[in-house]
């Protein structure tokens, strides 16, 4: 029920050595298919969000379209936001939405998955490296 768009996919995982981790790949039914997928650490800087888009494999088929900077805001924005909300409540160790329905003025969340787990059960210093 929302308008046709692409498909992406936004998650965060909380990874034991370096803490919550951005993923960011084409969504939907391709998912698996493609495995089309790039990462970052969270919190992610402007650059980082668009390094992530541009080592999607697909990531050029992104660019030649003529809604491409709509396209690359809209998923920008929300890798962002789910960002901020796993570096700011550590409780949160998975995340995914799957699909993201994006066209060049709005972006939809059609499945949205949420994981938390109690404080406790998160090492504080997970990242902070040995010295």
């Amino acid at each position: 029920m929302s308008a046709a768009g692409l498909e992406f996919l936004v998650g965060i995982a909380s990874d034991p050595l370096v803490g919550p981790m951005l993923t960011v790949g084409l969504g939907g039914t391709t998912t698996d298919v493609v495995d089309d997928r790039s990462h970052c650490l969270v919190p992610p800087t402007e650059d980082d969000l668009d390094q992530v888009l541009a080592h999607l494999r697909s990531g050029q088929r992104l660019l030649d379209r003529p809604e491409a900077a709509g396209l690359q805001a809209r998923v920008r924005d929300v890798a962002a936001r789910l960002s901020w909300l796993a570096d700011r409540f550590p409780e949160v160790v998975e995340a995914e939405i799957n699909p993201l329905v994006v066209t060049a003025d709005s972006a939809v969340a059609i499945d949205v998955r949420i994981r938390i787990a109690p404080r406790g059960a998160i090492d504080p210093m997970v990242r902070e490296l040995p010295s």
